[in-house]
């Protein structure tokens, strides 16, 4: 009597790598969207209304994929990438279409931002207080603080990615055994 001892090799059954790639596509347009929708989060309280766009592009000869989402208006860049310290002087004195007419800067003295700093959403806020005129304001200390909404759902994106395109691998495989 011997111990007798059986190898057999283990062979994967046969999978689509088109049925992989399609759910691996699919999940990156997923996250894209949601990131596009947390982007819009940002902008919720807002009376202007960015347009964020989302494309999604497979490079063939490389097998892989990229997904863009962003806008091109120059407002939310300001608030996301943020303003330093300006001159800020009314309209008409700067275009000198009316050297005659006095000008002046009207405003309301408080503000408060209806975003912040490093956090994904909107609240209320705006103008409000005693209505102010000048001729011109220096803004010494930086005019909008940047807010890197863009950082944020950077880092928010590349944690997501590896578990995403797992579960999607994940799906394809197992929709596309034969």
């Amino acid at each position: 009597m011997g111990l007798e001892i059986e190898f057999k090799a283990i062979k994967p059954k046969r999978w689509s790598l088109g049925l992989v790639t399609k759910a691996q596509l699919e999940a990156l347009e997923l996250l894209a969207m949601e990131v596009k929708a947390h982007y819009q989060r940002t902008t919720e309280t807002w009376n202007h209304k960015p347009v964020f766009t989302v494309h999604v592009r497979r490079t063939f000869w490389h097998g892989s994929a990229m997904a863009t989402i962003g806008t091109n208006d120059k407002i939310f860049g300001y608030v996301d990438k943020g303003v330093g310290q300006r001159i800020i002087v009314p309209k008409a004195a700067r275009s000198r279409r009316n050297p005659n007419r006095p000008s002046a800067l009207k405003f309301q003295k408080f503000y408060k931002a209806k975003t912040q700093v490093g956090v994904i959403g909107s609240r209320a806020g705006g103008h409000h207080g005693p209505t102010v005129y000048r001729a011109g304001v220096v803004q010494l200390a930086p005019a909008i603080k940047p807010r890197g909404f863009t950082r944020v759902l950077r880092k928010w994106a590349q944690l997501q990615l590896p578990t995403r395109m797992a579960l999607a691998t994940k799906r394809g495989i197992s929709q596309g055994i034969r």
